[in-house]
């Protein structure tokens, strides 16, 4: 539980100055108001790094007691393709990916394997959009691959107390999220599991720390980043695979697909980055370089 508390407090983090990052809105009630801001601002990598609330989400995790070993949480992003990391990501303990990625034919850059899979209620509600049933069948059912435990997850169904700058209400979206795990749920062969929502929160917490959001832009946490959070509540060690480098267009099962704007990538990476420094035992980045300097070293 300490990592909540420790992630409750990233949200008063100061961020950026207007001359530095561009629009910044001051905090108040430890969630950004949305009145304040003309658009959506990026807090700066530097300012995070200088924050000790934001490195007090890594260091939370110390007392913890996760029950899994060493995890690694595959993004979708392409720029996963050419970089022949499937053997690393399958020799990890348990492997977390995301909203259901397809593994068949793209084994070599992303593995095999599948623990859990934290999805999102819009890719069950548009299944031809992203969690596709043909696909599913092929690569969990048809190929022997074991079949991952499933958590579906809205991100506005979180506290109203911890969302910067979108303030509708939570009902409507629990009511998808209920309608996504009963999607799950039918198509059969997995477990499905509706996310704790103080995971949700948790993810609501980082994410308002590193931008300022807006209604009119409807931002909200990445499931690569709920997938983080996920995972660093159940794991001992974390290892990032496709976050961190430049996507080049969008998912490595659908290039021309266009990526969510919830987050920007260089935020989130700037905020992982701060987590690997702050424990690197705890937390790896494995980005196109430190690829190379494993191959060098």
């Amino acid at each position: 539980m300490l990592f909540f508390v420790f992630v409750n407090a990233a949200a008063e983090a100061a961020g950026c100055s207007d001359s530095v990052c561009g629009r910044y809105c001051t905090a108040a009630h430890k969630c950004y108001r949305s009145s304040k801001c003309a658009g959506v601002g990026v807090a700066c990598a530097a300012s995070l790094n200088r924050s000790r609330h934001v490195r007090g989400l890594v260091l939370g995790l110390k007392d913890a007691r996760p029950q899994l070993g060493t995890c690694a949480v595959v993004s979708s992003s392409d720029a996963l393709l050419g970089r022949d990391l499937g053997p690393r990501i399958d020799a990890c303990d348990e492997v977390f990916r995301i909203n259901m990625a397809p593994v068949t034919g793209f084994e070599r850059a992303v593995g095999a394997t599948t623990t859990f899979a934290v999805t999102n209620a819009p890719s069950w509600l548009h299944p031809n959009e992203f969690v596709n049933r043909t696909v599913l069948r092929r690569d969990y059912f048809d190929s022997g691959h074991k079949r991952p435990v499933v958590f579906v997850q809205d991100p506005l169904v979180a506290s109203e107390s911890v969302k910067c700058g979108f303030k509708h209400t939570a009902n409507a979206y629990r009511l998808k999220a209920s309608a996504a795990l009963r999607a799950c749920t039918k198509l059969g062969g997995f477990r499905c599991i509706l996310m704790n929502r103080t995971v949700v929160d948790a993810a609501w917490r980082v994410f308002c720390a590193a931008v300022v959001a807006t209604r009119s832009k409807s931002l909200a946490p990445s499931t690569g980043l709920v997938a983080v959070v996920e995972a660093a509540t159940r794991c001992r060690r974390l290892v990032l695979f496709g976050f961190g480098n430049p996507t080049r267009k969008g998912h490595y099962y659908a290039p021309a697909r266009r990526v969510g704007p919830e987050l920007h990538g260089a935020v989130e990476t700037a905020v992982f980055r701060i987590w690997q420094q702050a424990d690197p035992a705890r937390f790896e980045m494995s980005t196109s370089e430190e690829e190379r300097r494993r191959r060098t070293t």
